[in-house]
C-alpha cells in the first residue's frame, strides 16, 4: 500500500492511504473472474491494460504522482494475479 504524508496548515502530519488493497478485495476478485473469461492471452492482456488504464485515470484525477500511481496499479495487479493463482489452486485440489 502506498501512503502520502501531507502537512496541514496547523503543522501536524496526516497520512492518506492511496488505493488501499484491503478495501479492494471485491474489485480484485471481479478482475480475476473477468480474466478467467478471456479465451486468449491477447484478450487477457487487453483486459489487464484496460483495467490498469482505468485505475491510472482514477488516481490521476485524485492528483497522485506517476510514481504513486505506478506503485498502486502494480500492487493491485499483483493481488489480481495472486487471486488467479488461488482460483487455479482450488480447482486443482478439487481434481485430486
Amino acid at each position: 500500500m502506498t501512503t502520502m504524508t501531507e502537512e496541514s496548515n496547523a503543522g501536524s502530519f496526516g497520512e492518506l492511504a492511496l488505493f488501499p488493497l484491503t478495501s479492494q478485495a471485491r474489485r480484485v476478485r471481479e478482475a480475476a473472474a473477468q480474466l478467467l473469461k478471456r479465451r486468449t492471452t491477447a484478450a487477457a492482456n487487453r483486459y489487464r491494460q484496460e483495467l490498469a488504464g482505468g485505475i491510472f485515470n482514477e488516481l490521476s484525477a485524485l492528483g497522485f504522482s506517476e510514481e504513486q500511481q505506478d506503485e498502486a496499479v502494480g500492487a493491485f495487479l499483483t493481488e489480481v494475479e495472486r487471486e488467479l493463482a488461488e482460483i487455479h489452486y482450488q480447482r486443482i485440489r478439487l481434481l485430486v
